[in-house]
């Protein structure tokens, strides 16, 4: 009977409930037996072998196959069709066919015979569940179907290995010793001199590329004539007389070609174990005494250098490229381009790989357009210093239609920001010509990225940089391509554009109103951090007058004195009059904030010139970083991540303008701030908790420390709440953030604003809160104990940090700070008893009329469905909470029948057993009515289609305005009974192209209102 396989259903990974096994059915049948007897050593056995798929419910599915290693003791290499099967394979299989495979089987390090190896195709999916259920799969024959092979090798008579020359050994001539280029000394060992029918060791050798028969090498060793033949040619020659240990063989080389060869060394043996010779393994290498030669004629290769050829020399082997120099104004060096008619050099980029040299001319096209150019090549090795002494190459100049119309393109941004640059594009041709833009980097987007270009046409081409991509500078060479197609005119080539941008962090919110001010004063400022004097254009300075900030400017460079200067205008009035300059710097490079100091300690003077541009003042930043946190006027969430010399709470919070009323508490203390002094329990400020910050007003808390190792100040954990600070300067994923401590499914983090839930060690951490920040504080509640410690910047502890790309804004918005206390819940609208949850559904939670929390639905990939993380908000426990479900589909809001009780850090639901949310009357709203009216595509990029349905002719209106509610597109018309549409090309009511985000397209009819949001992002 041919084995089948059947396995049983799981919890996680298979599409289909527990109990419905049997719509897969698989059948593995090997065509030619599975036992291979008489296999040479050194040579693979092979099975064919037939995967089927017996489907009860015809459907095609997708197997893994693969050998088990449990019945493979003996370490045997088994790979199917070449690949290694100690790795799983997968194949879709279609219901009533066949998958021929071939399977071969080599022997491992020690053994020769292999016995009842298993080959096995089965539902992967079904084996994992079947292991978390502790089921034996194998047992399940309509999921599970195994052959079991087997192979005998012929055991030799006695091994033999070869130990010099290694693999890829390269014979080639040694100035130094003419003539020593054909010899290849050969090392043999690993033979048995005891067995009783050994005769002798011979080594043979082949072309690699040849008609694979072996040629022995002159000369023999064996235990009966220690003679070897054909060693004339060596100076005081030594016969290579067997040894009980190793023998060398000298192999004469003289008259054979260059190329790749084999070695391998043969045992042979007499009497009854004659016929089973042993095998060394084959050592591959080449004989390369012959230098260098072209291949063909070098490019271009019909003389004429148009768009989409190159310059370039194609060698028969590989050249040494570090020995490639490019010719300079003091000599021709190894490789120059040339004007063939003034044999002035011409600026070029030279590069070197494998077996091809490149030149690529960097002049504009129209300077040498009609010139004949020449390339020469000198003294050019190969990689075992043969030589090939000079080659040159002339062709005419007749370039592409399509160019840049700039040299470089570059710009910089903030780490928060999306920006653009554009630069233009030209077809300087007589005809329409295609073009693509290639070669672009993950962190640009590119509009438009393909297109046609009319006959002497200018376009604009933008270069967005978005906010994922880390702080530093970033540069690529981005290719503007002809497309070629089939049209014979088009000559086709790329135009490399150079492409820069920086990644700052975004500085200080530093920005004075001078109207505000009726007298001035002027500085002339360098920047001294950290000893050296600031050089970048993004560094900036502030000068306050009473912790009011009346002064900044950025460096500016003055190319009379080669430095660079900060012209400040500090702005006053007739109060301010002596009053004190305070300086703070910022330092874009490491986006460090400091505080600074200027000798001569200035006060405010109307009409004074402090320094001057040819002796400016220095401000020299202080030992250590200045860090703001922006506090909004009720509850915040925050903490410190610098080390305080004194942390003392009064010492720390000095910087707070009026702080009066305000209140500070961690998990078990806390102080208020009143007569001009904090006073309370907590007395301290350490760097490793969350605070509870209460503001009377909007503010800014400004700290200075020392900058800590999150490496260094580990976090305790207690099982249960804890108040966790965030350490590091740099932002984490939640998964990177956590990786140290003990994790249990059900485990919660969250924020002020969001939350995540611990799934298991595969999945982590899912949820709206995917990073932790600097200056932010967390609430963790976890079932063990242990210890945070914070990852260096640019760990992912395994997991990749998850970020979406665009957050659509929610329906209803939640001000946060005006409230205390939180509690979460994972949920899920159900309709028919089944997850209905849809993207861009938002759940909303309300006390009264009040709305106390908002989620917008997300994306669960491990099980492709959308789920609510929503936290709600109270300063109380007890009230009722009730809820409602915003459709954009319909924009209908529809009110949900559960209840609840608010109670401080209560968390309900999870990623496997969401809460449920149901309308309140059932049957009144169809989900299926949401596809009477769609915008797709959504996000577009050139343009997306409104698409609604009208039961009869009626005027309608379609309206599009921006999310501050400014209409930017709009139609009035009729429409007929059916199918009707609109498209929206992102441009404004007077035709000007807008910016990328979310856009809202409400639809007016007889019926009603239906709204829906949509994303340019060009």
């Amino acid at each position: 009977k041919t084995p089948v396989f059947n396995i049983k259903a799981g919890q996680s990974s298979c599409p289909w409930e527990y109990g419905t096994a049997k719509r897969e059915g698989v059948l593995l049948t090997s065509v030619d037996g599975p036992v291979r007897t008489d296999v040479p050593a050194n040579e693979p056995a092979s099975y064919h072998f037939i995967m089927g798929n017996t489907s009860a419910t015809n459907e095609t599915w997708t197997y893994a196959f693969t050998a088990g290693p449990e019945s493979n003791p003996h370490s045997a290499k088994i790979f199917c069709n070449g690949a290694p099967m100690n790795q799983i394979q997968w194949y879709a299989i279609p219901w009533g066919t066949s998958l021929p495979v071939t399977v071969t089987m080599e022997r491992g390090p020690v053994e020769y015979d292999y016995d009842s190896l298993e080959i096995v195709l089965y539902s992967y999916c079904e084996d994992q569940r079947a292991n978390d259920l502790g089921i034996l799969p194998d047992t399940a024959e309509n999921l599970y179907s195994a052959v079991y092979i087997s192979a005998h090798f012929i055991r030799p008579c006695s091994e033999v290995n070869i130990n010099v020359p290694e693999q890829d050994w390269v014979l080639f001539p040694d100035p130094l010793t003419p003539g020593s280029d054909d010899i290849r000394r050969i090392t043999v060992s690993g033979y048995d001199t005891t067995e009783t029918n050994f005769q002798l060791i011979r080594v043979q050798y082949r072309p690699s590329d040849g008609d694979g028969a072996w040629i022995n090498i002159p000369g023999i060793s064996d235990r009966y004539n220690p003679l070897w033949y054909g060693y004339d040619a060596l100076p005081d020659p030594k016969p290579p007389v067997l040894q009980k240990d190793f023998t060398q063989f000298f192999w004469e080389t003289t008259g054979l070609a260059d190329g790749p060869y084999e070695i391998r060394a043969v045992s042979i043996c007499t009497g009854d174990v004659s016929d089973r010779p042993g095998y060394s393994q084959v050592i591959k290498g080449r004989i390369d005494r012959e230098p260098p030669s072209l291949v063909g004629v070098p490019q271009p290769s019909d003389g004429v250098f148009q768009v989409g050829d190159e310059i370039s020399f194609t060698f028969n082997q590989p050249v040494n490229c570090n020995k490639i120099i490019q010719a300079d104004l003091e000599g021709p060096n190894n490789a120059g381009l040339y004007d063939a008619t003034t044999n002035t050099l011409i600026d070029a980029s030279i590069t070197c790989v494998d077996n091809k040299i490149f030149i690529n001319p960097l002049f504009q096209n129209d300077i040498y357009e009609n010139h004949i150019l020449r390339a020469e090549l000198h003294e050019i090795e190969d990689l075992t210093g043969n030589v090939l002494v000079e080659t040159e190459w002339e062709f005419y100049v007749d370039r592409n239609e399509l160019a840049w119309l700039t040299d470089s393109v570059g710009l910089t941004k903030y780490a928060d920001q999306n920006k653009a640059v554009t630069a233009k594009i030209q077809n300087r041709g007589g005809y329409p010509v295609p073009f693509s833009i290639q070669n672009v980097p993950g962190w640009v987007h590119v509009t438009p990225d393909a297109g046609t270009l009319v006959a002497n046409e200018i376009r604009d081409i933008e270069f967005r940089v978005d906010s994922t991509i880390a702080l530093g500078w970033f540069s690529e060479d981005i290719i503007l391509h002809t497309e070629t197609g089939e049209n014979p005119f088009f000559m086709g080539g790329d135009e490399a554009l150079p492409f820069g941008a920086r990644n700052i962090c975004r500085p200080p919110n530093w920005k004075v109103d001078p109207a505000q001010y009726a007298l001035t004063m002027n500085m002339n400022l360098r920047l001294n951090i950290s000893g050296v004097l600031s050089a970048d254009a993004e560094d900036q300075v502030g000068v306050f007058i009473a912790g009011q900030l009346r002064g900044t400017a950025k460096l500016t460079y003055v190319p009379a004195y080669n430095y660079w200067v900060a012209f400040v205008t500090v702005y006053g009035n007739t109060a301010d009059a002596g009053k004190t300059l305070v300086y703070e710097l910022f330092d874009a490079s490491a986006c460090i904030h400091y505080t600074g100091t200027l000798p001569g300690n200035f006060t405010f003077v109307s009409n004074a010139v402090v320094g001057t541009p040819t002796v400016p003042g220095i401000v020299t930043n202080s030992s250590m970083p200045l860090r703001e946190i922006p506090v909004k006027a009720g509850w915040n969430w925050i903490s410190f991540n610098l080390g305080f010399p004194n942390p003392a709470i009064n010492t720390v919070l000095s910087n707070v303008p009026n702080p009066t009323n305000d209140l500070i508490k961690d998990q078990t203390k806390f102080s208020t701030y009143s007569s001009g002094t904090w006073s309370g329990a907590l007395a301290n400020i350490t760097n490793t908790t969350l605070y509870q910050y209460q503001a009377n007003q909007p503010n800014i808390i400004k700290i200075t420390g020392n900058p800590l190792n999150p490496a260094t100040v580990p976090i305790p954990i207690v099982a249960g709440w804890n108040w966790i600070g965030y350490i590091p300067n740099y932002p984490l994923s939640v998964n990177a953030a956590l990786a140290t401590i003990p994790k249990t499914a059900g485990d919660i983090i969250k924020s002020q604003t969001a939350f995540a839930q611990y799934v298991n060690s595969t999945v982590g951490w899912i949820g709206n809160l995917t990073q932790l920040k600097p200056l932010n504080g967390y609430l963790l509640k976890t079932a063990l104990a242990g210890t945070i410690t914070y990852p260096p910047q640019g760990f992912t502890g395994g997991e990749e940090e998850v970020t979406r790309e665009y957050i659509l804004p929610t329906f209803w918005t939640v001000d946060a700070s005006q409230y205390e206390n939180t509690m979460t819940l994972i949920g899920m609208f159900q309709y028919n008893n089944i997850n209905a949850t849809d993207a861009q559904m938002e759940l909303g939670v309300f006390v009264g009329n009040e709305i106390r929390g908002v989620a917008e639905a997300i994306h669960i990939d491990e099980s492709d469905t959308y789920l609510f993380f929503l936290t709600s908000y109270a300063n109380k426990n007890g009230e009722q909470l009730h809820f409602k479900l915003f459709d954009p589909a319909t924009g209908e809001v529809l009110e949900l029948q559960e209840k609840s009780t608010f109670s401080s850090n209560n968390h309900q639901g999870s990623i496997d057993e969401p809460v449920p949310f149901t309308l309140q009357t059932t049957g009144t709203t169809e989900v299926a009515n949401a596809l009477s009216f769609e915008v797709q595509p959504n996000p577009f990029r050139s343009e997306t289609v409104s698409r609604f349905v009208l039961p009869y002719a009626q005027d309608f209106s379609l309206r599009i305005s921006d999310l501050n509610g400014m209409e930017v597109s709009s139609l009035y018309a009729t429409g007929s009974e059916g199918v009707n549409t609109f498209t929206w090309d992102g441009h404004s009511l007077t035709g000007s192209p807008l910016s990328n985000g979310v856009y809202v397209v409400q639809l007016k009819t007889d019926q009603g209102i239906m709204v829906r949001k949509v994303v340019l992002q060009r």
